[in-house]
């Protein structure tokens, strides 16, 4: 009988040391890529997976000839993930295991994806017997930490956040012949559609459209992009593509553990197939069908509870009387109206014609169109606008939802092909036109792409300008790897929601929902009553607009233990709505301890979402803090984590 070698996994795996996890990787590969200034890939809906982290160009210089020949590439061994659901909160563990096959120690570099909803909050790795734990620093002081322990021949790692859902790690001084295993722990929301909850891995780095002419500074990463004076990163957060043919032989093993705490209707999987195992009603564990799969697209499933409750969780924690404690309250207030009180709208839909849609994505755009079309309000104002390098509009102006128009713009959408740049930008240039007057109908601007752009902080600024202030923007990902820190930010800003039509998708019965959904009225003026509770620091500060069958999760901070109604008031079509709820703030509550993490990442996504990227002394100062307090990866700090005392190397 043939014996595979034990790996470091295996070694962990009988000893019991606690998994804290890493993000699976891969890269969708570049068919035809531009050799253009602005740079885009074309993905024929077959992408090419990637699982490898790269030598430094020095340590990789330093190799001797015959090493040379193995490549600049460690190879990756496996993915082991481990979930826990427990109410509207996801804990994530997994760890990942590299292989150095040279004779040299070596310093390596990946990047990789992350929920851009996560809060990134342990962090390790291990080589051999050791497990060397990291803490957070702030990114220049944790860079200085990091390379000094190069230089001295000690085990080092550092995680740095290059965007909210991409990541770069570094890990020096690997020994030769030998593996490491990455681990990297966070808690995220879940994404929550009425009574369908939805968990997504993300596995997949999307080549992105890089815009803008090369700078004339050295790249300050190492990815297939030159930075540019509109993405100056563009190095860091574009991974190498695997060579033609190369197989990175990553293998990822993914369980969840769903406790739903209310009966568990359905599981549902959506990109894989699943094995579930039922341990009561409302417990299930969920795991891959086959044992595990090639990375090449992002893991996704959803669960049906049976509830018809309105207080989706209540939660809270509190260390001790002289800490402050945390609040979570996930809400699911319900209204009705009659059909005769449903407005006119303008719907604009914006579609994405680039390289990067060819293929499954494409499809399933013109299909989630067509439906928007053929289910529009009586009343309803159409514009049609695809888009690549450049923008095209299917009428010059907006044209009457009627028979003919619908029947051409169905033709337009038939029609498109895609070719080219993600230049999403010149979009939104002719989209909307001119501010909203006070006798223009409500706005809605449906936006269908897959937002593999690197200029994502140029894109939401855009989105913040006038013009765009009394719209609804509609974010629908296609694709196998979106961009979610774009499609979340760009619902946030602009008052409605993202949503997601995966390859495997029905696009038709996820267009009908959207329509349920965005044909009623929305719920607006939105506040929280605490009554005599004293919460601080509401997140977010401003509720936004609440549509029908999406929840309002609330954050905060309270200093005092107290018990007191709690209501949420708003108004549909000018008509009051309000829901309550008894609460009661603990003195202590050790359960729930990931409270205060989404609560920091939440407050931190707040402060970041004023300025998009372009930072003030204010800003930085107060999400530095809060990372350090609550030892947070932010775009200000990083994880840092260095064997004590001089290895041997």
């Amino acid at each position: 009988i043939a014996m595979r070698k034990m790996t470091l996994l295996d070694k962990m795996k009988q000893g019991f040391i606690p998994l804290l996890g890493w993000i699976g990787f891969t890269v969708l590969g570049c068919i035809g890529a531009s050799t253009a200034q602005a740079s885009y890939s074309v993905l024929g809906g077959a992408p090419v997976t990637q699982g490898q982290m790269l030598i430094s160009d020095e340590d990789y210089n330093a190799l001797p000839a015959p090493n040379k020949a193995v490549g600049a590439k460690f190879s990756l061994q496996e993915t082991r993930v481990e979930a826990d659901i427990s109410g509207v909160l996801a804990r994530v563990r997994v760890s990942q295991v590299f292989r150095n096959p040279h004779s040299n120690a070596l310093e390596a570099l990946y990047v990789f994806p992350l929920p851009e909803n996560s809060a990134v909050d342990a962090y390790s790795f291990q080589i051999g017997e050791r497990i060397i734990v990291g803490e957070v620093k702030e990114r220049e002081e944790a860079k200085q930490i990091y390379q000094q322990a190069r230089q001295e021949g000690r085990k080092a790692a550092l995680l740095e956040q290059e965007r909210a859902n991409i990541f770069t790690q570094s890990v020096a001084n690997i020994p030769a012949n030998s593996e490491v295993v990455i681990h990297i722990e966070y808690v995220q929301p879940l994404e929550v559609d009425e009574d369908r909850y939805l968990f997504r891995f993300p596995m997949v780095v999307g080549r992105r459209y890089i815009p803008g002419n090369p700078v004339s500074r050295p790249n300050v990463g190492r990815g297939w992009a030159n930075d540019t004076d509109e993405v100056p990163d563009a190095s860091r957060i574009t991974a190498a593509k695997v060579p033609d043919g190369m197989r990175n032989g990553n293998d990822v093993f993914i369980q969840v553990n769903v406790d739903g705490a209310m009966p568990i209707q359905a599981i549902t999987p959506v990109t894989h197939e699943l094995d579930v195992s039922r341990r009561s009603e409302t417990q299930s564990v969920v795991t891959l069908k086959n044992g595990s799969v090639i990375p090449d697209k992002d893991f996704i499933f959803e669960y049906q509870l049976a509830s018809e409750q309105t207080t989706l969780a209540s939660m809270t924690h509190r260390i001790s009387e002289e800490e402050d404690g945390y609040v979570m309250l996930a809400l699911q207030p319900k209204w009705s109206v009659d059909a005769s009180e449903i407005t006119p709208r303008e719907v604009h839909l914006v579609m994405d014609v680039s390289g990067s849609m060819r293929g499954p994505a494409i499809s399933q755009m013109r299909l989630f169109a067509e439906q928007i079309l053929d289910h529009l309000n009586p009343g309803d104002k159409i514009k049609l606008i695809s888009f690549s390098q450049q923008a095209t509009t299917f009428r010059d102006s907006l044209v009457p939802a009627d028979a003919s128009n619908i029947e051409a713009a169905k033709e337009f959408v038939r029609r498109l092909k895609p070719n080219g740049g993600t230049n999403l930008l010149s979009a939104l240039r002719v989209s909307l036109g001119e501010s909203q007057t006070e006798t223009s109908l409500p706005r809605y601007l449906i936006l269908m792409t897959d937002a593999l752009v690197g200029n994502d902080h140029s894109i939401l600024r855009y989105l913040q300008e006038d013009r765009f202030s009394d719209a609804r923007v509609f974010p629908i990902a296609f694709g196998a790897a979106p961009n979610d820190y774009l499609m979340n930010r760009a619902a946030e800003m602009g008052r409605g929601f993202a949503m997601q039509v995966t390859n495997q998708d029905n696009s038709v019965a996820i267009a009908k929902h959207f329509n349920a959904l965005t044909n009623l009225p929305y719920m607006t003026d939105l506040h929280i009553d605490w009554g005599d509770l004293n919460v601080k620091d509401q997140v977010p500060a401003r509720l936004p607009d609440l549509f029908a069958g999406k929840p309002l999760i609330v954050l905060g901070r309270y200093d005092q233990a107290a018990t007191s109604t709690v209501r949420l008031k708003g108004n549909v079509l000018g008509s009051p709505v309000e829901m309550e709820l008894d609460l009661e703030l603990p003195a202590i509550e050790p359960a729930h301890d990931s409270i205060s993490s989404v609560w920091a990442r939440q407050r931190i996504r707040q402060i970041w979402n004023r300025n998009v990227g372009k930072e003030t002394k204010e800003s930085r100062a107060e999400i530095t803090e809060l990372g350090l307090r609550h030892q947070l990866v932010t775009a200000y700090t990083s994880f840092i984590a260095v064997e004590i005392g001089r290895a041997h190397v």
